[in-house]
């Protein structure tokens, strides 16, 4: 009676039997490797290490199902699974010696691995459990996001040391190498997309004939995870490229993690979808673990904390001179004092090394000396209004004059011929709209109301104050973006109307906050944009452009805290500073 003759394709099975069970040759079946730094990914190594000095130690469980099938050759029909059921679990230890290197390594363990009646796959039993293929890596860092650069770009140097079972397939005939590059990028403040490419050069073999080989391969890997803190996940793929007679494979992965604050403990789960025949390539794999970890040294990147003695290239208290220059790194100063403060011996804010009278107090530009006094009259002409006519100090060196007779000098009158009032600086108090409320305290000048309503007919939405112009609502924008709201229009049209309405307002600064989630500076530019969103409104509605100016603060300038969804919405707001404010604008009391 003729047997089957049975081929183990690389897509799954082992051997070649004529009678009774064939012994399997032994090679390493696992094609799962972990990430043990696991910044940003559990599986691929997309150029992201470690923050130097810290280090990563996890745990993991390993399920996979159905990895290794024995098909009969002439009709390609399955006939059942050498190995049908593995569970493992893994050590994985990293730790960044330097911002550029990565050491790690994964210890795995088979617990149990079960399979077909070896009658029905014509191959003896294999191992029930034993150690896996130990991996050590080096990782290199070329270029680093957390350190500043645009990407992170990687290498990886991985080895396979032969010291797993024999008889649970577990390990390979010799050494393998694991070359490979890879790179990520983040995609604004909540996600980043990575990807490697790479090789394993092992032990190649013939397993069951010509066509039945393992031996080295090419890999590919995709993924994007979020980076946010506490809950995050990860989605991505990996491909396995034969360089021997073998077909293609691949995984389909998809994973959560959570952690405390910077990660220092952290829970992880995964679940993956394989593709192909090869050996190792599971119908599906779940794994799970937890890590701890720590923060290592913080990034040399000015604008963020810092060890000053770790950054002699940075300027910590910015007065232009390095840190690892500066005698006094904590403290402005000047080169010529090494970064110390200069000194000032008479304390006119003028150092000594400029200073032409050191001793005796001046002006700058005086260079450090007193100024001259023409008149006499004991006030210093930079500070006399009539330096070559004598006057009193209360009248700033000039006779005291005062033509309208007011009680208010000339030169501080600005209708020295009408008297006046001296809120108005001795101009005549006006009321336009003859509503019994003067117009620098009338939020509707030219329309009469009563002062419960601030001078209009109706309440006004908008206060004038010596400072700004207080709003009782707040300005509306679409999340995250600088597109107003139409909602807040009726808002602006009455912000336009006064300011136009009270020439007497010299400037209006419009300020936009946001609150502290997100990156910093994508903040601060939201804040700009909101802030010359409704400039330019204003703008359309008649206001004059030199009255207008617009600046962002983004987080810097909270009200309330951060920490709750309350404070953070009042945090997200637009303010309208009147800068050079007028004695004409005044609080309504």
């Amino acid at each position: 009676m003729k047997h089957k003759r049975l081929l183990l394709l690389l897509a799954g099975c082992i051997g070649l039997t004529a009678f009774g069970q064939a012994p399997v040759k032994p090679f390493e079946l696992e094609l799962l490797t972990l990430n043990p730094g696991a910044r940003s990914n559990l599986l691929l190594s997309t150029g992201d290490l470690l923050p130097e000095r810290s280090f990563r130690v996890s745990l993991v469980g390993h399920y996979e199902s159905q990895p290794l099938a024995v098909y009969d050759e002439r009709d390609d029909t399955k006939l059942g699974y050498i190995v049908d059921a593995r569970t493992s679990g893994h050590v994985t230890m990293a730790i960044s010696v330097a911002r550029w290197l990565e050491i790690g390594a994964q210890v795995p363990y088979v617990f149990s691995q079960t399979g077909d009646d070896p009658v029905k796959t014509h191959f003896q039993a294999v191992g029930k459990r034993g150690l896996g293929t130990p991996y050590f890596q080096f990782r290199f860092g070329i270029m680093s996001e957390y350190y500043g650069d645009a990407v992170d770009l990687g290498l990886h140097l991985g080895a396979a040391l032969p010291l797993g079972s024999e008889k649970a397939l577990t390990r390979d005939l010799d050494y393998g190498f694991n070359p490979r590059i890879g790179v990520g990028r983040s995609l604004g403040a909540y996600f980043r997309l990575g990807a490697e490419v790479g090789a394993l050069f092992r032990t190649k073999q013939k397993l069951a004939d010509t066509s039945s080989e393992v031996g080295n391969y090419m890999t590919a890997g995709l993924a994007l995870s979020s980076t946010n803190e506490g809950l995050r996940f990860e989605l991505g793929g990996r491909a396995f490229i034969p360089l021997v007679d073998a077909p293609l494979s691949g995984e389909a992965f998809a994973g959560l993690r959570w952690g405390l604050p910077n990660n220092v403990f952290e829970v992880f789960a995964m679940g993956a979808k394989g593709f192909g025949k090869a050996p190792g390539t599971p119908n599906w794999r779940v794994l799970g673990g937890i890590a701890v970890s720590t923060p290592g040294l913080p990034a040399c990147i000015e604008g963020k904390p810092y060890e000053i003695d770790r950054c002699p290239s940075l300027d910590y208290d910015g007065d232009g001179v390095k840190n690892g220059e500066d005698a006094c790194p904590t403290e402005p100063g000047i080169p010529e004092e090494k970064g110390c403060p200069a000194k000032d011996t008479d304390g006119d804010g003028v150092f000594d090394h400029l200073d032409k009278c050191p001793e005796v107090p001046g002006l700058p530009e005086y260079d450090g000396c007193p100024p001259p006094d023409a008149d006499g009259d004991g006030i210093p002409d930079n500070e006399d209004a009539c330096p070559y006519e004598p006057g009193p100090v209360s009248n700033r060196g000039c006779p005291i004059r005062d033509s309208d007779g007011d009680g208010i000098p000339d030169d501080e009158d600005a209708c020295p011929n009408e008297p006046g009032i001296p809120e108005l600086k001795g101009c005549p108090d006006k009321d336009s709209d003859g509503d019994g409320i003067p117009d620098r305290f009338d939020s509707c000048p030219f329309e009469p109301g009563p002062p419960e309503n601030n001078g209009c007919k109706k309440k006004s939405s908008v206060t004038i104050t010596r400072e700004r112009l207080v709003i009782s609502d707040k300005v509306y924008f679409n999340t995250g973006k600088a597109t107003i709201q139409k909602r807040s229009n009726v808002l602006l049209n009455d912000i336009a109307r006064i300011i136009k309405e009270h020439p007497e307002i010299p400037k209006l600064v419009i300020e936009g906050h946001t609150d502290s989630v997100g990156k910093y500076e994508n903040n601060v530019k939201l804040s700009e944009r909101r802030a010359e969103a409704v400039r330019s409104y204003l703008l359309k509605k008649g206001v004059e452009a030199s009255r207008l100016e617009a600046k962002g603060f983004g987080p810097d300038r909270p009200i309330e805290s951060n920490d709750t969804a309350a404070g953070r919405e009042s945090n997200r707001r637009v303010e309208f500073v009147i800068v050079q404010p007028a004695d004409k604008v005044e609080t309504i009391e």
